[in-house]
């Protein structure tokens, strides 16, 4: 079981460093020009990497998940995308310096997918936020809303080393939702 753990997150961060060599080479990753529009990326475009800090909050109870690794791109029309560390891209669009990613974290049994928005604004080199969506679950008095937030920073044009780093998200919310329910 220890050895299918292992594989199931090295898989894991191989899909993910696939799709973020896909995002990166579709959208560039270089620090972009200005642009004369209202939407468009312009003098934001370009990869910021950093980390969020997750946390489970469950009928009042906050549960802390650990930092992850984050990894966002701006393309020059304003497109944001937003991977995670189990490779999950949300998406988006800037306006002005702020945006807004939604996308769909995966179920992890016994709950249901969830629902993820990310909300950051770009301030310099660096963007701050926050990600927030809710799952459902059921426990042994009904079903349970599990909701998973979180502050987030990433830099522009920071080391990939910080993508590759940090814990497997996947595995510690199936670790907290199994000694919940």
């Amino acid at each position: 079981m220890k050895d299918l753990n292992r594989h199931d997150r090295l898989f894991k961060r191989l899909t993910f460093l696939m799709a973020t060599a896909f995002v990166v080479a579709v959208t560039g990753c270089g620090g972009g020009g200005s642009s004369s529009g209202g939407g468009g990326g312009g003098q934001f475009a370009g990869r910021y990497a950093g980390s969020e800090t997750l946390e489970l909050v469950t009928q009042g109870q906050v549960t802390p998940m650990g930092t992850f690794p984050l990894l966002l791109v701006i393309d020059g029309n304003g497109s944001v995308t937003v991977t995670d560390v189990d490779a999950i891209n949300y998406r988006g669009q800037l306006s002005g310096n702020k945006f807004s990613a939604t996308g769909v974290y995966p179920a992890i049994p016994p709950c249901s997918a969830a629902n993820i928005t990310y909300q950051g604004t770009i301030v310099g080199d660096d963007i701050t936020g926050s990600s927030n969506g809710a799952s459902t679950c059921p426990g042994p008095g009904g079903t349970l809303t599990v909701v998973m937030r979180g502050p987030f920073k990433v830099t522009r044009n920071a080391h990939g080393r910080e993508i590759l780093g940090g814990d497997d998200k996947g595995q510690a919310i199936s670790n907290t939702l199994e000694s919940l329910f």
